[in-house]
């Protein structure tokens, strides 16, 4: 019974083994079995009625030839055609794996470029400088330059006024490197410059304007004005903010003066 069950599993592994094989798609089956049917027609044609055997001349012999191989000829060029079908499938199917796996590769390469960005990001993010504005101060003040003649001699005084603007920034994140504070309207005029503000140290900004915007602002007209804030991160990663601020001028009948305020905000 054991050696029994032995031959069958044989037999089954034999039968499954031909299955994936399939020899009868080959070109050599079928030329192969096209020459086993003439050769059994030219056994049947000699020896069923040997009284009628005739030798062929070359014409006929040549027919008889050209007769027996041009199916054969058709047959391996379907046969051809077959397996360049078959060939054009698998190129085909390789080109759309290549382009799957280009396409995984693409979207991998992408994946890794946003991590990074990513990283990058928390990175820079970490050692963040932050600016916040802690005082805002307006006050007027008058310089009194002396009057002379063309002997230079002193014939009177002259009074200028000015209007002192002070603002100050204090820096609570990471250190920031290369401060610069510059005009809007020129970007060549430094206010401020600064190396390095570390955690909690200010950065202080003043300037004058002058007696035109003093009295402007007397009659209730406001002044609009911004300054550009640059700095880089301890690994030197650039930013820019803009410092805006907004005077105003009342005038107060009581004291027969001018009081001014001064509004100061920072934004990206």
């Amino acid at each position: 019974m054991r050696k029994l069950k032995s031959n069958f599993e044989r037999f089954y592994f034999w039968l499954k083994a031909y299955k994936s094989w399939s020899f009868y798609k080959t070109w050599i089956f079928w030329a192969s079995f096209y020459g086993v049917v003439i050769f059994l027609y030219n056994l049947a044609f000699i020896f069923i009625d040997p009284e009628k055997k005739v030798l062929l001349t070359s014409n006929e012999l040549g027919d008889f030839l050209a007769g027996v191989f041009a199916p054969l000829a058709f047959l391996f060029l379907y046969l051809g055609y077959r397996q360049q079908g078959e060939e054009m499938k698998q190129n085909t199917a390789a080109l759309k794996l290549q382009a799957q796996e280009l396409k995984h590769s693409v979207d991998e390469q992408r994946r890794l470029i946003q991590l990074h960005e990513k990283e990058q990001e928390e990175k820079h993010f970490q050692v963040l400088p932050d600016f916040r504005k802690t005082k805002e101060n307006v006050k007027k003040y008058q310089i009194q330059s002396p009057i002379v003649d063309e002997d230079e001699k002193i014939i009177g005084t002259e009074v200028e006024k000015y209007l002192r603007v002070s603002f100050t920034f204090v820096n609570y994140g990471e250190v920031a490197k290369n401060v610069l504070v510059k005009s809007f309207e020129d970007e060549f005029y430094v206010r401020q410059s600064m190396y390095k503000i570390n955690y909690e140290e200010p950065l202080d900004i003043s300037f004058e304007l002058n007696e035109q915007i003093m009295e402007n602002l007397g009659v209730g007209a406001e002044y609009y004005n911004t300054l550009i804030l640059t700095f880089t991160n301890l690994y030197g990663k650039a930013y820019t903010k803009y410092i805006h601020y907004t005077l105003s001028g009342s005038y107060e009948p009581e004291f027969n003066d001018v009081f001014f305020s001064l509004s100061v905000f920072i934004k990206d």
